[in-house]
Parts: structure tokens; sequence; C-alpha cells
């Protein structure tokens, strides 16, 4: 069975107008974002473009470290109550 030409094209326009929640793209642009803040922040303050890059390696790895530890600590909790 096929759908009418008129609600194909609904489809279609709707599918466009949501593209915009359903694309990962735009986090990545977001984080892209977040990043340049920061670095121009650590410029404003005096950083060096060597000093920034360097605080903004070890942060990046840091919060990679503290993912991992996160996501061991809730896989080794799951199902028991946590208390905090």
């Amino acid at each position: 069975m096929l759908l009418p030409m008129h609600v194909i094209e609904d489809m279609h326009e709707a599918y466009r107008r949501a593209q915009k929640y359903l694309q990962t793209e735009a986090l990545n642009e977001a984080e892209d974002l977040k990043l340049e803040f920061k670095r121009q922040l650590l410029y404003i303050v005096g950083y060096s473009k060597e000093e920034v890059e360097a605080i903004l390696s070890c942060l990046k790895r840091l919060f990679g470290v503290m993912a991992k530890k996160w996501l061991n600590m809730v896989k080794a909790f799951k199902g028991k109550p946590i208390f905090l």
C-alpha cells in the first residue's frame, strides 16, 4: 500500500524540522564552542597559547578518567541501593 504524495511530503517536512534534534553533530558544535570559550578565558587571564593547550589537554584526560571511574562505579552498584 502506498501513501498519498501529500502525506509523504508532510513526513519529509516533519523530519527536516526535527533533524536538529536527531543529529549528534550539533552537540559536537556545542562542545567546540565550550572549548573555545574556555580557551579565550584562559588567554584573557594571561596564559600563553602553549599553557592553554597544556591545561585543556590535562582537563580532557582528567575528565576521561573520571568518566571511566564513574561508569565502573555505576556498573558495580547496578541494582544495589546507593546512600549518599
